[in-house]
């Protein structure tokens, strides 16, 4: 575990009041609870922890039933209640059926690197893969793969289909194999995917170990070359559209993720959350036909991170995601992607049905894209100098409470496409006396640029955080090893990029600000409540990022 995950499990431990144990005794704990289980065990003990006595039931719904609804809940519950429950019916066990996939492929190229430690390994079919090992972790195997072109290549005439295929596409589990039935195939087994739509290519993770990497690679081909396109999949992804619309009605999240998100892309249907008559029109037929090609045949980078076996992961790999059909090429490059930020500064205010308390105030100053990852790396520190500048403006000299929020949003898959935004949570009357502070400030930075001792308090913590997520699994796995052939740039970066940071000068950061953060150039968004509607805060939309939709 690393230093930050050890302090926040301390942390954890002494707000809860809880008492911390070292992983041995938590091992040694565990194997005498497993060595009590038994079916007899288990019933007993859910019996003791669910009493009849002290029951509570919630419901939670657009509509009650009925003109006395707790009468009904609880009439309905108890003819529930009387109906038998008898033993769950034997089924014969299944066998997993994707453990060939023909012909394994052969190997096309294969360069190993050093600095950093990388194997890179392309087959004939165009598959590509990258192993970066690792000495640490016990047999934890992580793995990423970058498969097609993601929502750049959506059909622009109906939106919501990212949406959708991202919360639909595992739901519907494999051709051969439900999704509840792979589960029960996996049970004991470390072998998992999540799936997420990403701008520029749809990505499959999983964390699994040396044991069952196979199997974690013949459960990724099987989702590639034979999802099940079930109906169950978008029926419980839909499931989900009423209640995420009802959360957004009544809080800053409707505007930022319905208007806003949309608006600062220019318009591109790609961006935030459709209308909500847009998402439910979208229908299965639309998800397979835009979703089959781009997973069969799309273009496949793999990433696996951990301690393997060199020649036994690539061999694994030739057995399953190299034997399938050959891949084509990306045929959307770079060039054809075109997103732009509103050319004229707005202003934009939306009223939410709220009694809450709480605004928000958004300014967004327009930059470029972060694909050149040393200019990536100065909007960063750029946004950290503004929200310090920020922090004290509000803090100190307002005598505001208010914790500001700025982040640089830069693509690295969009050329010149990219804004600084700062977002802070306000009382409402405040709106008007922040919003200018937070201009002046940006103003300010534009006019009179950054000091060398200012500088310098900017890159210390730059640089921790950046070697830190040198560090980091995810981090290594995202921005590395799972695309080190496809933008072999990302290799030197990952070199350089600690010497690159400290020979940065103070005058380049100035030079930024005097181009991105002029007063003039800014474009500013609130939200307010009406004063009318619920007085508690939203339900938050799990798995919903506030700014932009799909990531870039």
């Amino acid at each position: 575990r690393s230093p930050r995950e050890l302090a926040e499990e301390y942390a954890h431990a002494l707000v809860q009041g809880e008492l911390l144990c070292a992983p041995a005794r938590r091992l040694e704990l565990a194997k005498s609870l497993l060595g009590r289980l038994s079916p007899d065990y288990l019933k007993a003990e859910l019996v003791r922890l669910f009493p009849e006595e002290g029951r509570r039931l919630f419901v939670c719904g657009d509509t009650l039933p009925g003109p006395e609804p707790q009468v009904a809940l609880l009439e309905a519950y108890a003819a529930s209640a009387r109906q038998p429950v008898g033993a769950l019916a034997e089924t014969a066990a299944s066998s997993w059926a994707y453990a060939s996939f023909g012909t394994p492929g052969r190997v096309q190229h294969r360069n190993s690197l050093t600095q950093p430690s990388l194997e890179q390994v392309e087959f004939e079919n165009g598959v590509r893969l990258n192993i970066m090992r690792t000495k640490g972790g016990g047999d934890k195997v992580e793995l990423l793969a970058y498969v097609g072109e993601g929502a750049a290549g959506a059909p622009l005439d109906k939106p919501g289909l990212s949406w959708l295929a991202q919360r639909s596409l595992m739901q519907g589990g494999l051709g051969k194999h439900a999704s509840a039935e792979c589960s029960t195939l996996f049970a004991g087994k470390a072998v998992n995917l999540r799936f997420s739509v990403g701008f520029s290519a749809f990505e499959f993770r999983g964390s699994t170990t040396t044991r069952d990497l196979r199997l974690e690679l013949e459960y990724l081909a099987a989702q590639l070359s034979d999802p099940g396109w079930r109906a169950e999949g978008t029926r419980l992804a839909r499931a989900g559209i009423a209640p995420q619309y009802a959360a957004l009605a009544h809080g800053p999240g409707g505007p930022l993720q319905r208007e806003l998100a949309r608006f600062v892309a220019g318009g591109d249907v790609r961006f935030g959350l459709p209308a909500r008559a847009d998402l439910e029109a979208r229908t299965d037929a639309e998800l397979r036909a835009w979703l089959s090609e781009e997973l069969s045949a799309g273009p496949l980078e793999l990433g696996l991170l951990g301690n393997v076996d060199l020649e036994q992961a690539i061999q694994h790999v030739s057995e399953t995601l190299g034997a399938l059909p050959v891949r084509r090429a990306a045929r959307l490059p770079r060039s054809s992607f075109s997103v732009q930020f509103p050319e004229v500064p707005f202003e934009r205010h939306y009223t939410v049905s709220s009694s809450l308390p709480k605004a928000l105030v958004l300014v967004y100053w327009p930059t470029t894209d972060g694909i050149n990852l040393r200019r990536g790396l100065l909007l960063r520190i750029l946004a950290e100098a503004v929200k310090n500048r920020l922090r004290i403006r509000i803090r100190q000299e307002m005598g505001g409470t208010y914790t500001p929020s700025v982040r640089n949003n830069a693509s690295q898959a969009i050329p010149g496409y990219g804004y600084i935004v700062a977002t802070i949570d306000v009382a409402p009357d405040m709106v008007a006396r922040v919003n200018e502070a937070v201009l002046e400030v940006g103003e300010d930075l534009a006019r009179g640029g950054i000091s060398e001792t200012e500088f310098e308090e900017l890159r210390r913590p730059a640089l921790t955080a950046l070697k830190d997520s040198l560090r980091s699994p995810n981090y290594l796995l995202s921005s590395l090893v799972a695309r080190a052939q496809k933008e072999p740039a990302r290799v030197a970066w990952h070199r350089d990029c600690v010497g690159i940071l400290t020979k940065l000068r103070a005058e380049e950061l100035s030079a930024l600000a005097a181009q991105y953060l002029p007063r003039s150039r800014a474009s500013r968004a609130s939200i307010v409540p009406d004063g009318k509607g619920p007085s508690e805060a939203p339900v938050p939309v799990e798995g919903e990022r506030p700014e932009e939709a799909p990531a870039l």
